[in-house]
């Protein structure tokens, strides 16, 4: 379960820091406020489509956990090319909010069944708020963080940093979980999820 609050926490901390910088960035690129509000839409948009195809998709796997890794590994491609983007070349930034919205949005969901499924993780009442405390807490430190970043020399080179840290540990984790599970199945009487 810590494991997993971890995972949650590292996406909610991704999701709040690129949804409240995100439309920053953007207009620092000279992207109109109305493409930036069709930008943001089609991240939310993206976000239910992930959720409705990605969370059954999950419950059928033997192991949503490889799911999960799976949802970070493409977020942190994401993130990476948007980085591309420039004032002449705004495709990055769509591929950002499409690419963000159809991965990492769909992390929570995917968590939440993995509950529901696996009674390892503990009671669904207790151990479902404490994956939100995970997920809400990132989510609340994210933006401050982010900006803390983006007032170093480097900008927002410097403070996508964050998230590329964030989305990497979030996938390591993801390994260790998927690891532990493996590692419960062998030895039963081992305490590990």
């Amino acid at each position: 379960l810590l494991r997993l609050m971890g995972i949650q926490g590292c996406a909610g901390l991704c999701l709040s820091a690129f949804i409240t910088f995100f439309g920053v960035y953007a207009s620092s690129l000279g992207v109109s406020a109305a493409t930036i509000g069709l930008m943001v839409s089609g991240f939310g948009l993206m976000g239910i489509l992930s959720r409705l195809l990605l969370t059954p998709l999950g419950a059928s796997l033997k192991d949503e956990t490889v799911l999960l890794g799976g949802l970070f590994l493409v977020s942190l491609g994401t993130v990476l090319v948007m980085q591309y983007a420039a004032a002449d070349r705004h495709w990055p930034l769509w591929f950002a909010v499409v690419g963000m919205g159809l991965s990492l949005v769909a992390s929570n969901a995917v968590a939440m069944s993995m509950l529901l499924r696996e009674p390892r993780f503990g009671g669904v009442a207790s151990s479902a708020g404490m994956l939100s405390l995970g997920f809400f807490g990132g989510i609340a430190i994210g933006p401050p963080l982010f900006g803390v970043l983006l007032r170093q020399p480097g900008g927002f080179s410097a403070a996508w940093t964050l998230l590329i840290f964030a989305l990497c540990v979030g996938a390591v984790l993801c390994r260790n979980l998927y690891r532990a599970r493996r590692s419960e199945e062998a030895h039963p009487h081992a305490d590990t999820a």
